[in-house]
């Protein structure tokens, strides 16, 4: 396995899944990043402007941070922690198993569909709605400013959600 290290400011990046890193750093100025490689270890992918998709990718941790963009993640396995940071934006988690997972939108919605974390899951959101669907965690945390929380587990269980100015409907 080799280390794969990108730094560019404009133009997508496209990783294809016939490759395998020990660890992978992509950052990007503008463009967007499709990346369906399988990593050893970290995953970090950074773009100031421009959409972020991760598919069908194992690794142990994933870190994803999109200032103008969407975050799509689907088809992914990963060993430690997934963290999601977006500043404007919409965050889509598919198909989703980790130890835990940690979401943050400034202004954008973020959507789970069959995710699954063994330990903690927290969300925060200035404005944005946090929707789930087949959705499951140990531990789950839910904070949005001004928007609505709406979804369904898997299991029962205490949890905490909180809106300042939202809905909420579990």
């Amino acid at each position: 396995y080799s280390t794969l290290s990108i730094s560019q400011k404009t133009g997508d990046i496209i990783i294809p899944k016939d490759f395998s890193f020990s660890a992978t750093q992509i950052r990007s100025s503008t463009g967007d990043v499709d990346f369906l490689a399988s990593v050893e270890e970290a995953l970090e992918i950074k773009t100031s402007t421009g959409d972020i998709n991760v598919k069908y990718t194992t690794s142990k941790s994933l870190t994803l941070i999109a200032s103008t963009g969407d975050i799509t993640v689907s088809n992914v396995n990963c060993h430690k922690d997934i963290n999601i940071k977006l500043s404007t934006g919409e965050s889509n988690l598919t198909d989703i198993k980790c130890q835990n997972l940690k979401a943050q939108a400034s202004t954008g919605n973020i959507s789970l569909n069959n995710v699954l974390t063994n330990e903690k899951f927290s969300v925060k959101t200035s404005t944005g709605d946090v929707k789930f669907d087949h959705f499951d965690a140990k531990e789950i945390y839910i904070k949005t400013d001004t928007g609505n929380v709406k979804g369904n587990l898997l299991t029962d269980k205490v949890f905490i959600t909180n809106t300042d100015t939202g809905n909420v409907d579990v």
